[in-house]
């Protein structure tokens, strides 16, 4: 159950990303806009044309999952985190 939970909630939030951020990083980049109209003009977008933004989501789903297991297929650990391996602390990864 716990599995299920976990998979909706990162659903949610990579929906979330995916709406404020689809359009909004490229027109600020591109335009001299706002935070609040380019998220806003994201939202439309993604409102406006749903069918394209979630073949979009599912490519850069599938792009991340690919580049995961072809990264991840000479390393079996590499799915724990590096706090989780003997002999590395935490102190050495992240900065003081």
């Amino acid at each position: 159950m716990m599995a299920i939970v976990g998979i909706a909630v990162g659903f949610v939030f990579a929906l979330a990303v995916l709406v404020l951020s689809v359009v909004s990083f490229p027109l600020l980049l591109d335009r001299d806009v706002g935070v609040g109209t380019a998220i806003s003009t994201s939202i439309e977008v993604v409102r406006k044309n749903p069918g394209p933004m979630v073949l979009w989501g599912l490519i850069i789903a599938a792009a991340s999952c690919s580049a995961r297991s072809r990264c991840c297929s000479a390393w079996p650990s590499c799915s724990l985190s590096l706090a989780t391996r003997p002999g590395i602390s935490i102190g050495r990864v992240l900065p003081r």
